[in-house]
């Protein structure tokens, strides 16, 4: 395999342009290999075209390159479930759009969306507490020590408003968008580690989950 062609040092103010194709390259190497292993200065500098100590200047270890992708994938997760829900304004028609919008990404993005939820750590500048706190259990208090937590509120609020314009038969906004979060996300890594299993419709399977596990009332006809 030939060397990619020497970067150009960066001008002064391009420190962060920089920083963001580190990401990227790690990125792209987890997407590729299905690892997170396979982000070592060594092959991250070379995909970026740089010596691998240039990337001291923005992360001490892979481990904190793998953290920032972690992070720039939830943000890319999160625009893509906003897209999927923009400009629909009945509550139910938008809670399903927001869920096969999250289903589309595991199927096109497997070895990413793995990513996000094997590795989560708490943001930076947060301390991680061990200690389960039940009042996560009751209304969502404490996502802030979640990375990519954006998403799972906006589940929240659509299942919620849904629930309000008497769509859905819950009592229980964060527990039923707790539930649906636990089936979709069983699907997407089924889906991807058993590929030989005879699949009935994807459309129908999704829908029939989705109605299921969020209470929905059935279309208006």
């Amino acid at each position: 395999m030939s060397e990619p062609p020497a970067r150009r040092r960066n001008r002064r103010g391009e420190g962060d342009q920089l920083r963001s194709e580190i990401v990227a390259a790690a990125q792209q190497l987890i997407e590729e290999t299905g690892t997170a292993s396979a982000v070592t200065l060594r092959a991250v500098a070379r995909r970026v075209g740089i010596a691998a100590p240039s990337i001291y200047t923005h992360f001490a270890d892979p481990e904190q390159i793998i953290r920032a992708v972690v992070a720039k994938t939830f943000d890319e997760f999160l625009r893509h479930l906003q897209a999927a829900r923009a400009g629909i304004d009945e509550p139910r028609a938008r809670l399903l759009a927001a869920c096969h919008a999250y289903l589309a990404f595991g199927a096109e993005h497997p070895n990413l969306y793995a990513l996000l939820f094997a590795r989560n750590p708490a943001p930076d500048g947060a301390a991680a507490d061990q200690t389960p706190d039940l009042r996560l259990q009751e209304n969502g208090e404490g996502l802030d020590r979640l990375v990519g937590a954006e998403s799972f509120e906006l589940l929240v609020h659509d299942v919620a408003a849904t629930a309000a314009a008497g769509a859905s038969r819950t009592d229980g906004a964060y527990l039923t968008a707790t539930a649906l979060w636990v089936a979709l996300h069983g699907l997407v890594l089924l889906r991807a580690d058993a590929p030989q299993f005879p699949w009935p419709d994807a459309k129908q399977l999704n829908d029939v989950l989705i109605g299921r596990i969020a209470l929905l009332e059935p279309a208006p006809a």
